[in-house]
């Protein structure tokens, strides 16, 4: 529990009991609360108890995240229950009822699969059968950028990210580090592959480079059949032959 010194001033309203820690506004009650946030589900909110501001959650208020149709409800849920799910964001761990879409049925292509909405959603899995917690890419990437610039390890990153969902006890907080970690790794495979080309076929477009290579493309190196010929290398000077082509 997070308890403040002072009561905020705007809470004179005994309806305005929820502040939004991620929403620059002040206290709501629990009807603005839900439409604030209707595509919003990742924010980290606290009720006034009367005496204190409690860490509370959207979820506890109603909340139901409907994937496929933000802000709103799919009409073909056919009645099943929401699915409660972890969603960890760069604000910490969310506990989410999740709503997954049938509208795919109409199509006559069958309903897509619990993984494959969520990854349209922007939300990494943590598995792909019966998945219950999921990555947001924004957290993903985040700790992929920390880990290039100042070397942050996946270890330090996942317990920051206990210590952001409850400071006073982040053991009781579920340690998602192995997910996370496999997560980062695929995210970033699946990034290489991207950036270099070898997503699109680009070995079928260029030539004289190593096939399959995801290294960062340099237009100033020597690469054979690509911006050099055979001939300009086995002619080139003694003396240039160590500095320009030193593979050769």
């Amino acid at each position: 529990m997070d308890g403040e010194a002072s009561k905020p001033t705007n809470l004179d309203s005994k309806a305005a009991l929820y502040v939004c820690e991620d929403c620059v506004q002040g206290a709501v009650c629990h009807d603005c609360l839900l439409e604030g946030h209707r595509t919003n589900p990742f924010h980290r909110v606290k009720k006034w108890t009367g005496n204190c501001l409690e860490r509370w959650s959207l979820r506890q208020e109603g909340y139901v995240y409907s994937i496929g149709h933000p802000g709103g409800r799919c009409h073909l849920v056919c009645g099943s229950p929401p699915r409660r799910m972890t969603i960890i964001d760069i604000n910490g761990y969310h506990d989410v009822d999740v709503e997954f879409c049938w509208c795919s049925l109409l199509s006559g292509n069958g309903r897509q699969e619990n993984w494959e909405q969520l990854f349209a959603a922007g939300l990494w899995p943590a598995s792909l059968a019966n998945p219950d917690t999921a990555f947001r890419l924004q957290v993903l990437n985040n700790f992929i950028t920390h880990n290039n610039t100042d070397k942050k390890s996946a270890t330090s990153y996942a317990w920051s990210l206990r210590m952001l969902t409850n400071k006073e006890d982040p053991h009781s907080v579920s340690n998602a580090y192995k997910t996370f970690k496999n997560a980062a790794r695929l995210l970033r495979w699946f990034d290489e592959h991207l950036w270099s080309g070898q997503y699109f076929g680009m070995d079928n477009y260029i030539g004289g480079r190593r096939k399959g290579s995801t290294t960062t493309y340099c237009p100033c190196c020597p690469e054979i059949d690509f911006n050099v010929s055979h001939d300009e290398v086995w002619k080139a000077k003694e003396e240039e032959q160590y500095a320009l082509f030193p593979w050769r």
